[in-house]
């Protein structure tokens, strides 16, 4: 019986890997400080709906609870700037790791950890992008509020 020579042809585009345990560690902590920034946002629509007049009564309530936010949103920011850094350095620690086990598909372990970091470093831009602009508007709140009318 003839068996013929087949050759498999790798199409690295794509090829993909689950994400380890801290990738799925870090995307948790991104969804955490998504919703933390989210409700943080709704307490203070609730506190006074967008485009709405605040009642007097609620003026000195709602001026401590603007005053809080701005330094809470910025401590999250540096959580998922100082994630992102720890998360880089233990996908670089394993795949040099990988490298020293398999010195021949070294430049694929480069062309795949290069590919994964920019996923999720666009991921962490992304929430970060978020949580900011939520601080722009409280900030702006602010300023609004401290405003004479």
């Amino acid at each position: 019986m003839l068996q013929e020579a087949t050759t498999a042809v790798w199409d690295l585009n794509q090829t993909t890997a689950g994400p380890n345990g801290s990738q799925k560690l870090f995307m948790l902590l991104l969804l955490v400080a998504c919703i933390a920034a989210s409700r943080k946002l709704v307490r203070v629509w609730r506190a006074q709906p967008p485009f709405r007049q605040l009642r007097e009564s609620h003026r000195s309530q709602y001026a401590s609870l603007l005053q809080s936010l701005p330094a809470s949103l910025k401590q999250w920011i540096v959580l998922v700037w100082l994630a992102l850094g720890m998360l880089a350095s233990i996908s670089v620690v394993d795949a040099c790791s990988g490298m020293l086990s398999n010195t021949g598909a070294g430049i694929l372990v480069i062309v795949f950890l290069v590919r994964d970091f920019s996923t999720f470093f666009t991921m962490a831009l992304v929430a970060i992008l978020f949580i900011f602009l939520i601080r722009w508007h409280i900030l702006r709140r602010i300023q609004i509020h401290r405003e004479p009318e």
